[in-house]
């Protein structure tokens, strides 16, 4: 079955121990409007986190008319979270939407925000941790929930990131939830 907003939302809510899940992303209760407040900044930063084996794309980019001090500007591509190979961002300075360098073309590996069905099932753990720390407080009113929700997302990517882009045994991701309720 595949992911959807309204599942990672749901898991994030039963995180925090919650009985009212969503039917719908779009529905219009307290526990929704807050999900939609926060999830695409959650979503973002989870992606940037980490040069994340499943979200790595390569594309020629398409360069724009003019230049920006001396060099030729290339527009970011859609669903662009950051550079696959981290010295990118040093030889590639970013003004607003457009990517800088010397080169007359431009070819370049980065991250690419995927749809949530074509996320790996640690991705899905993670980004609704991060979603549950964000939405503790307005839902349980408890600054230790939060807190406990942040370090449990912090270690979480922290053990993500040391499998260098193996997948996460499942087990662990439901020990964590289930340490959390």
């Amino acid at each position: 079955m595949a992911t959807d907003e309204t599942q990672v939302c749901n898991q994030a809510l039963l995180l925090l121990g919650e009985r009212g899940l969503l039917a719908s992303f779009d529905e219009d209760t307290n526990n929704a409007k807050r999900c939609r407040a926060f999830y695409d900044s959650t979503v973002l930063k989870c992606f940037e986190a980490y040069p994340w084996p499943f979200a790595k794309k390569t594309a020629a980019l398409v360069r724009a008319a003019g230049k920006i001090d001396g060099k030729y500007a290339y527009k970011l591509p859609k669903g662009f979270a950051g550079f696959a190979v981290e010295s990118d961002a040093e030889t590639y300075p970013r003004e607003g939407e457009y990517l800088l360098a010397d080169a007359e073309s431009l070819t370049l590996k980065y991250i690419e925000v995927k749809q949530e069905g074509l996320w790996p099932g640690h991705f899905v753990d993670l980004v609704a941790t991060l979603l549950a720390s964000k939405l503790a407080y307005p839902i349980t009113e408890s600054r230790t929930k939060a807190a406990d929700m942040l370090t449990a997302y912090k270690e979480f990517l922290n053990e993500a990131r040391g499998n260098l882009g193996r997948v996460v045994r499942t087990d662990q991701s439901e020990d964590l939830r289930n340490a959390h309720r």
